[in-house]
């Protein structure tokens, strides 16, 4: 299972630090940063363990998103793992 799969609904605190796109929101559960765009979670981000997984090319948007949250936590794109099993661009609806 990815770090990614691993969200619990309960004892999610927003962050609004972070700029997001149209349809997004970035909280913290459990200690890990999370970003969901539409009904998908594009991001999450395990500081303690240096752990970072996204769901690249599901849209545009989704990776402009992305690339705002590497930027304000300091990371790049070689820093993450790609876990997007769908087609590129399959959207960020309902994956």
């Amino acid at each position: 299972m990815t770090l990614i799969e691993t969200i619990e609904q309960a004892n999610q605190e927003k962050i609004k630090d972070i700029k997001t796109v149209k349809n997004a929101s970035i909280f913290i559960s459990n200690g890990v940063i999370y970003c969901r765009h539409y009904d998908t979670i594009i991001f999450a981000y395990d500081k303690e363990n240096n752990v970072c997984e996204i769901r690249k090319d599901c849209s545009m948007t989704s990776n402009r998103q992305i690339q705002y949250l590497l930027n304000s936590l300091s990371l790049s794109w070689e820093d993450c793992t790609n876990v997007n099993k769908f087609d590129k661009w399959a959207y960020s609806t309902g994956l």
